[in-house]
């Protein structure tokens, strides 16, 4: 059996774990991505004083519906308005903070794909029969402050930091794009003991998990000149995939970001030459 090692922020490979576990696996939890609640709350707190000021609201990921959910008032929910997400883990985010599955928009288990490009392939349709002026809150994360480029820094704490493909839509239809920072990304710290390690799993035959591409990124500045060729990886998305070939990993497959999908991959990378 394979030695798999995940590298989604530490909590979220919990269902992950527990099924590779159960095939018989070994399992490693190397977060490569650390979030922390973003330095200043304002936008959320602002954002929680009037929640239908937004038609809908879209979470790019589990810990943007978590930082978020934390800081809502007493009494205070959003009933009303629709909430969006990309995947089941997000999905699932939600309704542990009470929203149900009639107040959510997003691609079905069985979507082919988990991405904004399913979500508006789902949402489209409703949004080009609003009415004109019509807002939408994407709430989203930055990258941990550098003080490298202090207006970079500046403009993602405003902003936040990831992909603009759905706001761009969102635009060309009119509807004004408000962004809410709830968190921030940033990388762990290894020491020499951890970077021998990781060095090892990747010429080892180790399998790595990759959900998102800046983990790939981390690992990379973490493990400079590493063995690539030798190593084995899923990603969950063709995004990811692309950034780990163009790294030079030797071996990429894809597959949804669900347990089911991951053990059958897995399993079909273990009869591979």
């Amino acid at each position: 059996m394979s030695r798999v090692i995940l590298t989604r922020p530490a909590g979220q490979s919990r269902a992950w774990q527990e099924a590779l576990q159960s095939a018989g696996h070994e399992v490693l939890d190397w977060p490569l991505i650390e979030t922390l609640a973003a330095d200043s709350p304002a936008a959320i707190d602002q954002a929680w004083q009037d929640p239908a000021g937004a038609r809908a609201w879209m979470f790019v990921s589990a810990p943007a519906v978590h930082h978020f959910f934390a800081r809502r008032p007493a009494g205070v929910s959003l009933k009303g308005v629709r909430c969006w997400a990309t995947g089941p883990g997000t999905r699932r985010a939600l309704h542990q903070c009470g929203v149900t599955d009639a107040e959510i928009d997003a691609p079905a288990d069985d979507a082919p794909q988990f991405d904004t490009e399913q979500l508006w392939a789902l949402v489209r349709s409703r949004v080009a029969d609003w009415p004109a002026g019509q807002t939408v809150a994407i709430v989203r994360g930055t990258e941990a402050p550098s003080e490298a480029d202090a207006e970079a820094a500046s403009q993602a704490e405003q902003t936040g930091v990831g992909r603009d493909w759905l706001a761009e839509q969102l635009t060309a239809q009119g509807v004004r794009v408000r962004w809410v920072v709830a968190y921030q990304r940033g990388a762990p710290r290894w020491d020499a003991s951890q970077q021998q390690r990781a060095r090892q799993a990747l010429a080892d035959g180790s399998v790595w998990v990759f959900s998102s591409s800046l983990a790939v990124h981390t690992l990379a500045e973490l493990v400079p000149q590493a063995p690539w060729a030798t190593a084995r990886a899923v990603a969950t998305h063709d995004r990811i995939a692309q950034v780990l070939r163009s790294l030079g990993w030797g071996q990429v497959s894809m597959c949804k970001p669900q347990a089911s999908e991951l053990l059958h991959q897995v399993a079909s990378l273990e009869s591979s030459p």
